[in-house]
């Protein structure tokens, strides 16, 4: 917001002149002739300042009389400069140099500072904008003086009139208008000649009449034609470091609105002469503009998180935007518009007017109301994918980008969130393709295809392609692999395949241990028709290939159709909140499989093949459904997976797929359980648990919940 400050500077000069014929020794009269000494005009020739060698400034005059014209100088001593928004305040002493006239002089050294204006964007006064309003104080009588020649013992009083009355005029183009206020740099109130005599102000508002007294005998005033915005013909007292509003405007005036200033004091025949001075300074300062700012999001596919309106007033010329950042599931918001952004069939959109961002600087135009609505800009984000291959894997490509480097892979760039492209891995000679492993967001249709698609998530993501050594047939059944041949070719893994329902698992060595890198599945064949998991089955293991000490038969339910507890149904029923079987969760085999058939859930009966029932057994499992020469893990091997540590959970393949416990998936979304062969005490076992794919480690969980099996390959 613009301010022209003017400094006033009034003095009072009471000069000892010729006797009268008076008796009176105190009893002074002008020798100055009114109309042709007393009324001087001085015109402003030049004007220089050296900061940097002193802090006096040089101001030329030209004296203008009807009689002659001459020269006159100004010297200014700055006392202190101070800099404010966008102009500059001196206070200063002044004195004319030469001056010897028996007034009291209001002299008015007017400092004109321009505006500065500063605009954001490059529109001028438009919605915004920042435009500055133009509040100009400008000087049209140089001095204020009063004669002030004591005639009477009991003094005399004078005023200010005529041509002795200081003018200036305000004009703005702002529109809520200007306030005009005058201070002084001190609240004492007093003139002062540097000698020891002093004029004091007067104590309250009075009228010139009242002022005529010799009560008020070394006392000043001043008159201003408005006080607080009511036009003024009172004396006031001197104005203090407070400022008082002489006046306020309501609209932008292009005409000038003009004010004066006039003095007032009374002098006694015995005050000493001299000149009195005191600085006070008027203000004329851009009333506060009103702004209002509505957040709006036009796609029509709905945002949350919109910042809330703000209706307020400002002195400056722009303002804080809200940084509240509204949200769109998969998409980035790109700014604010100015204007109603063009919105595509997928809902981004263009913006043709001006971009803020959240939290950013938006103009205010201080000539005109601020009433606007910005709009919400959106982009479908795109992101980097980076992929690589491992021993085994010649190449790897996504979207027609191929890469052949093991060590720091390749990045595809530019990928857009929520879009499905072609990934294809190519084996060496003598390896064969086994899964696709994905570290960060995305997803792969199928984990064990060596050409599949990658739908981009939301953010980036690393695919690594791995790689089995081929062999022959035989010795890729999983009831025939050893436990050394998983040393010497499981390294990066293989794939090898159940002979119970011919299902192909991947097989790794993972710190001294031969791992099932995926999630069992042995009995979703009988549990699944279709997708959907029938109630009941019959369930059959055989000493010939699965962990078994003799041939096992047994009904076995759905975890979800019988794990609530109503009558006739609760087999699988198991209190997850008060961790108890109310009905036949620990003694009878429960299973269920996910609709995609990729996952099995067992509770323990199920999961060890019925051998561990009951609601108290502190036996350690021995028998249960993984296939021949392959078990559930102790705690000891699932601890070289992950105690409290993520190093293994890439090779490891973790996955999130929660519990079952009364008929309920739990925690899908971020943890993931696995059954282990170790006992805790007679409910509870062990298992290894994934949280939120950042941890790994040992946990005990109830025998009536539904987790996850991985095997591991017997010594």
């Amino acid at each position: 917001m613009p301010k022209v400050i003017q400094f006033i500077k009034s003095k009072l000069e009471l000069h000892r002149g010729k006797k009268s014929i008076s008796s009176n020794p105190y009893s002074y009269r002008s020798n100055l002739k009114r109309k042709e000494k007393r009324v001087l005009n001085w015109t402003l020739d030049s004007f220089h300042l050296s900061p940097r060698c002193s802090r006096t400034f040089g101001l030329s005059f030209r004296k203008e009389s009807p009689a002659k014209k001459a020269s006159k100088n100004f010297e200014m001593k700055v006392n202190s400069i101070s800099k404010f928004d966008n102009s500059i305040s001196f206070n200063s002493h002044a004195r004319l140099i030469g001056a010897s006239s028996a007034i009291l002089l209001l002299s008015l050294l007017t400092l004109t500072v321009l505006p500065v204006v500063h605009n954001d964007d490059s529109a001028d006064a438009a919605t915004g904008t920042a435009t500055q309003s133009s509040t100009t104080v400008s000087v049209s009588t140089a001095t204020a003086s009063v004669d002030l020649t004591a005639t009477s013992t009991d003094g005399t009083f004078a005023t200010s009139t005529g041509s002795g009355i200081a003018s200036f005029d305000v004009t703005t183009t702002n529109y809520t208008g200007y306030t005009l206020t005058i201070e002084a740099d001190d609240d004492d109130g007093t003139l002062t000649n540097g000698s020891g005599g002093t004029f004091t102000s007067i104590s309250s508002v009075m009228d010139e009449k009242t002022f005529d007294d010799s009560t008020y005998n070394g006392k000043w005033g001043y008159k201003p034609s408005k006080m607080n915005g009511v036009e003024n013909v009172g004396f006031w007292p001197s104005p203090t470091t407070t400022a008082t509003t002489l006046d306020t405007t309501k609209v932008a005036n292009t005409t000038a609105n003009t004010y004066t200033i006039a003095l007032g004091a009374r002098a006694s025949a015995s005050q000493a002469a001299g000149t009195y001075s005191k600085t006070v300074t008027i203000t004329a300062t851009s009333n506060p503009a009103n702004y209002s700012i509505t957040y709006a999001d036009n796609t029509g596919k709905a945002a949350t998180n919109l910042p809330d309106a703000t209706t307020s007033t400002t002195s400056g010329t722009s303002i804080a935007l809200s940084n509240v950042t509204p949200s769109k599931t998969g998409f980035v918001f790109g700014g604010w518009c100015s204007t109603a952004p063009t919105v595509a069939a997928d809902y981004t959109t263009t913006c043709s007017g001006t971009t803020y961002q959240a939290g950013g600087t938006y103009g205010i135009d201080q000539t005109t109301e601020n009433i606007t609505t910005l709009y919400a800009t959106w982009t479908i984000p795109k992101y980097t994918i980076t992929i690589k291959t491992s021993t085994g894997i010649s190449s790897v490509s996504l979207n027609g980008t191929s890469c052949s480097n093991s060590t720091t892979g390749c990045t595809v760039n530019n990928l857009t969130y929520g879009q499905s492209y072609t990934l294809t891995a190519t084996a060496s000679t003598g390896y064969t393709f086994s899964s696709w492993y994905v570290d960060g967001l995305g997803n792969v249709a199928s984990s064990t295809a060596d050409s599949t698609n990658f739908t981009v998530g939301q953010g980036a993501a690393t695919i690594t392609a791995n790689a089995v050594t081929s062999l022959l047939p035989y010795t890729t059944v999983m009831q025939n692999f050893t436990n050394s041949m998983c040393q010497t070719y499981a390294q990066n893994g293989i794939a090898l395949t159940d002979s119970r329902d011919n299902h192909v698992y991947n097989v790794r060595w993972i710190n001294g241990n031969c791992w099932m890198t995926d999630n069992l599945t042995y009995g979703s064949s009988m549990f699944v028709s279709g997708i959907i998991n029938p109630d009941t089955t019959s369930f059959t293991v055989s000493k010939n290939d699965s962990n078994v000490a003799a041939d096992r038969t047994f009904t076995a339910y759905d975890l979800v159709s019988h794990g609530t507890n109503t009558t006739g149904s609760n087999e699988c029923y198991y209190d997850i909140s008060g961790q108890t079987d109310t009905g036949l969760g620990y003694s009878t085999p429960c299973i269920h499989t996910s609709d995609d058939g990729r996952s099995v859930w067992y509770n323990y009966a199920a999961a060890t093949a019925g051998t561990i029932t009951g609601t108290s057994n502190t036996t350690a499992a021995t028998e249960d459904i993984c296939p021949k020469g392959w078990s559930l893990p102790t705690l000891a091997q699932i601890q070289t997976i992950g105690d409290n540590t993520s190093t293994y959970i890439e090779p490891f393949n973790a996955l999130c797929g929660g519990n079952f416990a009364g008929g309920t998936n739990n925690y899908a979304d971020r943890i993931g359980y696995w059954w282990t062969s170790t006992a805790q005490n007679g409910q509870f076992r062990y298992n290894l648990r994934l949280q939120v794919r950042i941890e790994m480690a040992s946990a005990v969980d109830a025998r009536g919940l539904g987790a996850y099996v991985r095997c591991v390959r017997n010594s």
